[in-house]
Order: structure tokens, then sequence, then C-alpha cells
């Protein structure tokens, strides 16, 4: 079993996940109250700040009953994104984890950034599906999972925020394998990367993230 400590920071990361799994919640209930009002707007932008108020300004489609939801599913995005931002900020300033962070750091193909970007659309992907009673988290990225997955019965902007998240993950996942595979080979090169991997809650996924 693990260390206290260690039990307490998963606790957080636990937290942060949820956090997460509401922010895109949120989003989703944006995009969604958009289309049923029969709005035209950019995916890609609509939660930038500066596009979001115009878009509340200027469209005549959206009424101040709609408006005033749209501030409000807004307003929690930003308050639950600056609460998670100091979980990790907190994290990444943990004396416990700083040390053990920047050695796995030292390894050649090793950074956050892609391993994070799958995590969000899996964490977007999984939002979606809870949305309509599924709960299995692991089971859902089996292919079975997968198949369940791509035959639920969705709204039309659900669909389609699925059919584009599952393109994401698709085209990350060599990706990852790639580079699971050179963390793999290079934790072997070091002893210090082996004694880390003895521990339970460590494996070649923390490394390569």
């Amino acid at each position: 079993m693990a260390s206290t400590a260690i039990r307490e920071r998963r606790r957080t990361l636990r937290y942060r996940n949820l956090l997460v799994r509401q922010m895109v919640q949120m989003k989703t209930k944006i995009s969604a109250l958009l289309m049923e009002a029969g709005v035209s707007y950019n995916q890609q932008r609509l939660h930038k700040v500066g596009y979001f108020r115009d878009l509340l300004a200027t469209n005549p489609d959206i009424d101040e009953g709609l408006a005033s939801l749209l501030r409000l599913c807004r307003e929690t995005v930003v308050r639950l994104g600056k609460t998670e931002s100091a979980l990790v900020r907190s994290l990444e300033r943990d004396p416990l984890l700083v040390e053990r962070v920047e050695r796995l750091m030292t390894i050649p193909a090793v950074g956050p950034i892609t391993a994070l970007m799958r995590t969000r659309i899996v964490n977007q992907l999984w939002a979606l599906a809870m949305n309509e009673g599924q709960r299995r988290k692991k089971k859902l990225w089996s292919e079975q999972g997968r198949a369940e997955l791509e035959k639920l019965s969705l709204a039309p902007w659900a669909g389609r925020r699925r059919r584009e998240l599952l393109e994401l993950l698709d085209r990350l996942n060599p990706t990852i394998e790639e580079l699971t595979a050179a963390a793999e080979q290079e934790a072997q090169k070091r002893p210090d990367v082996l004694r880390l991997m003895t521990h339970a809650s460590v494996a070649t996924n923390d490394i390569r993230s």
C-alpha cells in the first residue's frame, strides 16, 4: 500500500479530475444551449474570453434569457478552471513530488504535453458517456467499450463532438505508444528510474507523462 502522503496527493488528483469533468460538462452545456437556439458559432474559439463575450453581445439570436444562462455556465467554467489550476500549482511545488518529477523529466522524449492532451480528450469522452449512464471508465477504453461508446444515441451536437474527440484520440494513440516504448527502453538504462518503477504507484505511464 502507498504511504499516507502519496494517498493524500492521489486524493488531490482525483478531485482535480472531478473539476475537469465538471468543466467539460459545462462547456458541453454551452454548446448545447447555442445549438438548441440555432446560433452559429466557431467551435474552436467558443471558449475564448473575447470571442464568447462578442458572441453574446452581437448575435441577434441570443435573447436575454439565453444570455443569462450562458454567462452562468461561463462563470462556472472560469471558477472551476481557477480552482483546478491552483491544485496543479500546489502539486508542482510539492516537495515530495518535485525531485521525482525532475528525475523523470531528464529521460529523453518524456514530456507532459502529449500525455495531458490525451488525458483531456479521454475525460471529455468519459463525460459524454456519463451523461448517457455509462459509468465503467476503465472498460470504456477496451474494444467492447469503444464500440458501445460509438453506438450511444446522442444529440447531433454531442455526436459531432464524440466523432471529433475519437478522431483526435486515434491520432494521438500512436504517438503515446511510441513514447511509451522509448521510455521503457530508456528506463532499462537508468537504475534510478528502475527503482522508481518498483513502487506500486509508479509505472511506465508515470515515466512517460
